[in-house]
């Protein structure tokens, strides 16, 4: 079998906690795993030349039906997203084609999911 010669030692296992810029690159809507609610998972590129980090995915998912019962406060997250990419909405919702190539924002930090420290969108402002 063929040894690769490369040194990964100076990779970054994560982006570091902060703020990015980032252009939207797709969005679909899927199921909670309760089947009760649905959420948009909005994949993410940095766009930042002058940083490491630049080009590196990101992702973060906002609710768009709740379950019975939840806080209707969490849909305010979707809100948030819209408002920092500046995508107008109506009483009748918004369109995901409109959101694909939007430039914001977003705050980066950490959190440990089953033992393993990753990326977690926590904020978004307009760019």
């Amino acid at each position: 079998m063929p040894r690769v010669n490369m040194n990964l030692n100076n990779v970054p296992d994560n982006v570091e906690p902060g703020w990015y810029p980032v252009q939207v690159e797709s969005a679909e809507i899927r199921t909670t795993q309760d089947g009760q609610g649905e959420f948009i998972r909005w994949d993410l590129k940095i766009i930042d030349p002058d940083s490491e980090f630049n080009g590196w995915p990101l992702r973060v998912n906002t609710p768009i039906k709740l379950a019975p019962g939840k806080d209707q406060r969490a849909l305010r997250i979707t809100k948030d997203f819209l408002r920092a990419a500046e995508i107008e909405w109506d009483e009748d919702g918004f369109d995901t084609e409109d959101v694909l190539g939007a430039e914001l924002e977003v705050q980066v930090q950490h959190r440990t999911w089953q033992g393993r420290v990753q990326e977690d969108v926590t904020s978004f402002r307009p760019l």
